[in-house]
């Protein structure tokens, strides 16, 4: 009978154990936020895009070419592009330079999984850069 308590009692603690392990584990893995960041120009070519209706972004590398395009060619009629492999860099012509078509870089720019733009080193998601610099 002695034994058979020290056997429950060793499951109870490796089961305990197992449990602080797991929920440990699973909490450090939903807990970290890893967003895809992207880059623009600076603000001052910001500035001058808002009004010429020319924007460059540039992808981390794990965002290819492939994948640019794809997203780029759902909006021909709000804008023209061209890719930069070198740089991994888009640069977008709007068709007419309005605050709709501005909008349609943003749903670019989210369908591209770009999550976060980074601007001057200030890293901003995506909504609140389209509010700081295209509205």
């Amino acid at each position: 009978m002695l034994n058979f308590n020290v056997k429950i009692k060793t499951l109870a603690m490796k089961s305990l154990l197992f449990f602080f392990l797991f929920v440990g584990t699973t909490s450090s893995f939903f807990s970290q936020e890893n967003f895809i960041i992207g880059r623009s120009q600076s603000v001052s070519e910001l500035v001058q895009s808002k009004s010429n209706g020319v924007y460059t972004f540039y992808f981390p590398s794990t965002i290819t070419k492939e994948k640019i395009e794809i997203a780029a060619n759902y909006y021909p009629t709000y804008f023209a592009y061209t890719i930069n492999e070198v740089e991994n860099s888009i640069k977008i012509t709007l068709v007419e330079n309005t605050l709709n078509n501005r909008r349609i870089i943003m749903r670019f720019l989210m369908s591209s999984r770009l999550q976060k733009i980074n601007v001057d080193n200030t890293e901003l998601l995506v909504q609140d850069f389209f509010e700081s610099y295209m509205n």
